[in-house]
């Protein structure tokens, strides 16, 4: 599965990438993401290692996460694991590309799934609302950046 949403937003790449990559504060912009905190490392290095929790509705999960490439301004990768387990496997690659746009900084927000879990597997053709989910929230996540960016 590929999820993608792409938004011009104000500010330099420096300054966008910066504010993306301080995944601390994510949950200021995702709709699904309550929290993160770093095990291993800042977030500054690739490696690094976070803890991310997250809640639709009544539904809480979490995962691990890794950054698994850093090339400031233009590119942020991170992977996260499956809900099962150990959950030391990566799941979902998370992909954030930083352009310098007339109107600011075009932010492209890609979320690849490296390996199907067995519960969204199992959801057979309701994969489609899971789908719509997390584009909305990609997009509702590149909005409040936009706004947080523009003050």
């Amino acid at each position: 599965m590929r999820v993608t949403a792409t938004k011009t937003v104000p500010g330099r790449p420096e300054q966008v990438f910066d504010r993306v990559a301080d995944l601390s504060r994510m949950p200021e912009l995702s709709p699904e993401c309550v929290n993160v905190e770093w095990v291993k490392g800042d977030g500054s290095g690739i490696g690094d290692q976070f803890k991310g929790w997250n809640r639709i509705g009544p539904a809480g999960w979490w995962t691990n996460g890794w950054i698994i490439e850093r090339a400031r301004p233009r590119r942020l990768v991170v992977e996260t694991s499956t809900i099962y387990g150990e959950r030391d496997e990566p799941t979902n690659r998370w992909t954030y590309e930083f352009q310098e746009d007339p109107g600011g900084t075009r932010v492209v927000e890609r979320l690849d799934t490296l390996r199907l879990p067995i519960h969204l597997r199992a959801l057979g053709p309701f994969l489609l609302v899971r789908w719509l989910q997390l584009k909305f929230g990609m997009n509702r996540t590149l909005s409040r950046l936009s706004r947080e960016l523009a003050k």
